[in-house]
């Protein structure tokens, strides 16, 4: 007997109305309604037939005997102490800090890259680590925020991440100019400060409960079968909501009722 299975780079997230298909190989996002989802596990392919239909135009889904075993990928969120061992951190640096201590508070982390809003980058500081230069602009973030039913390209990397860090403040440490440490560059959230007696491990204990805000501590966020693939961020809740764990004011998207709204 032949039956119907999705390949195994799909990874299924259900919500109250709809589950999420997310193609890990291809980076796409499809959405169908967990009925839809429910009677292809049952195997009642004659009940849905323009749904099978679509899974393989997609190239979702694959037919093969029944008994065919389709390996998948595990996904397994990592311990906390797991985590710490292989900690590497984003440092956003604003122009106009006082580098000397920027680097003798960092300098014995294992910093992965540096965003540096500004254009007189010192070149001698953190030797070797590849430096991104920005130009600050919230507005970006708020578009990127903003969700109307389309996604980027979803890699299991992001997807990955996504359900151990904020995909945002993850392991990101922001510098301002006026000597402020800060969840990112965009946050009114302190911290510490530079010049602080705070060691640079200690910066990391009071960071770990801003990095750990996943979607599922965010309201609503918390039930969507978007909750992996869609980009945060946490101070634009902060501000509309008051809350760590507010909903983004710029999602239109409802997963009680699998809908958009105006």
């Amino acid at each position: 007997m032949s039956t119907y299975k999705f390949h195994q780079f799909i990874v299924l997230d259900r919500g109250p109305c709809n589950t999420a298909i997310i193609d890990l190989l291809k980076g796409d996002v499809f959405q169908a309604t967990n009925q839809e989802i429910e009677k292809f596990e049952e195997k009642k392919y004659d009940e849905i037939p323009s749904f099978i239909d679509s899974l393989l135009e997609a190239g979702l889904v694959i037919e093969v005997d029944d008994n065919t075993w389709i390996p998948h990928l595990i996904l397994k969120k990592k311990r906390e102490d797991e985590k710490k061992s292989q900690l590497s951190i984003i440092l956003e640096i604003e122009e106009g800090g006082n580098w000397e201590k920027i680097e003798s508070l960092f300098s014995n982390l294992e910093i992965k890259e540096i965003s540096y809003f500004g254009e007189n980058y010192p070149g001698d500081v953190f030797p070797g680590v590849p430096v991104q230069k920005q130009k600050k602009d919230f507005s970006k973030c708020i578009s990127r925020s903003s969700r109307v039913g389309k996604f980027s390209r979803i890699d299991e990397n992001f997807y990955q991440y996504s359900r151990e860090y904020n995909n945002c403040w993850g392991r990101k440490i922001a510098l301002t100019q006026d000597g402020k440490i800060r969840p990112c560059i965009y946050s009114e959230i302190e911290l510490g400060a530079v010049d602080t007696a705070l060691n640079s491990r200690e910066i990391i204990d009071i960071a770990w409960k801003y990095w750990l805000i996943t979607r599922d501590m965010v309201d609503k966020c918390k039930v969507c079968e978007f909750r992996y693939i869609c980009p945060d961020c946490r101070e634009i809740a902060f501000r509309s909501g008051g809350t760590l764990h507010s909903p983004n004011p710029y999602c239109r998207y409802d997963p009680y009722s699998g809908t958009y709204f105006d």
